[in-house]
This record gives structure tokens, C-alpha cells and sequence, in this order.
């Protein structure tokens, strides 16, 4: 197992601070996550983004929200009153993990949660998908990350390749940054606009 970074004292003070996912994941797709957060790291966890310090429009337009069309809104306080925390993980200041705990419980518990769908801008449509991935989550560096045994053909996910990762949410060509031995591929997403 890998110990996620967590950044100490960067919590999520107001209630009323947006936290946005890619996609409309539903409790299978955020089950799906939870499982693969919890083979590399060891805690049943999902990716979110904090729209804090910059209006919500601008985070939207960032990577990786931009690949997708649309977004799933709670606020802090929702997630919260819920009885999950949110968990400052990684180097990038906005990226955040649901800790879901462990069944079906936290999923039903963030679902449940009171929140809404924001469309973004029409995205491009891109070739057959050779690397399946959440867009959403990202590593302790920032890049996102999957599973090599999920590629197409995993003999093509190298360093420097670039191929097309996603899922029925959004897709991105990606450039391979990372193998890991473990079998964890770390990718930066290239902007397809």
C-alpha cells in the first residue's frame, strides 16, 4: 500500500465552499473508485475538486474538470453533515478525498447527500478509450493515475505515450508519465480543445 500526502492544517473551514467531481458518477461509479483508491492506498476514498479562493466557473475550466460535460456540486457542509470527511490529499491545493469508509454505506452517504449537475461546454469526441481511469483522481503529484491491467493493451501504456484515458464521463489524451512496479500508471491529461 501507498500512504496518500495529506497537507496538514488545510481543512475545509466554510460550509458553503463548492466541491465538484467530473461526471455524474451515480454509487456504482463512485464505488468503482473507492475500490481502486483503496487497492493503491488502502482507504475506500473518491476525488473532488474544492472551488475555493477562485468562482466555481474557473475550476470548471481547469483540467480535469474540463474534460467532462458535466459535474456533480455538493458543498462542504453537505458532505459533512453526512458523517464523511473530506480529506486534503495530495500537492494540489484544490484536490480533496471523500473517505467513504468501508461497504456500501459512505457511497449511499455521498449520493444521498443534496446535490446538483452543472453543464460544461461541449467536449470533443475522442477515438476508443485504451486506458480506462476516473479523470478525477490524481496522485500525490497532481497527475492522474489508473491501473495498467485496465488498458486495452497494456504492452502500449509506456513512458511518454500518449493515449486515450477515460471513461463514459469524459476521455483525454493522456501522456504516460509513470509505471509503477505495482502496477499504478501516472498520466498528465493534454488538453483536446
Amino acid at each position: 500500500m501507498k500512504e496518500r500526502h495529506i497537507r496538514v492544517d488545510d481543512g475545509l473551514i466554510d460550509a458553503d465552499v463548492i466541491i465538484v467531481r467530473g461526471g455524474l458518477p451515480g454509487p456504482r461509479g463512485l464505488r468503482a473508485e473507492a475500490q481502486n483508491h483503496y487497492v493503491v492506498y488502502g482507504t475506500s476514498s473518491v476525488s473532488v475538486f474544492a472551488a475555493r479562493d477562485v468562482p466555481f466557473e474557473e475550476i470548471a475550466d481547469s483540467l480535469p474538470l474540463a474534460c467532462f460535460e458535466h459535474l456533480t456540486l455538493w458543498t462542504a457542509g453537505n458532505i459533512r453533515k453526512a458523517g464523511l470527511a473530506l480529506e486534503p490529499a495530495g500537492r494540489e491545493p484544490r484536490h480533496y478525498v471523500v473517505n467513504l469508509g468501508m461497504g456500501a454505506a459512505g457511497v449511499q452517504a455521498l449520493w444521498g447527500c443534496e446535490h446538483r449537475t452543472w453543464t460544461n461546454s461541449p467536449r470533443p469526441v475522442l477515438p476508443a478509450i485504451d486506458l480506462p481511469a476516473d479523470l478525477n483522481t490524481q496522485d500525490d503529484d497532481g497527475l492522474g493515475w489508473t491501473i495498467v491491467t485496465f488498458a486495452r493493451d497494456p504492452q502500449q501504456v509506456k513512458v511518454g505515450e500518449q493515449l486515450v484515458a477515460g471513461d463514459r464521463n469524459a476521455q483525454a489524451t493522456v501522456r504516460i508519465e509513470a509505471v509503477d512496479p505495482d502496477g499504478q500508471v501516472h498520466f498528465t491529461i493534454l488538453l483536446d480543445r
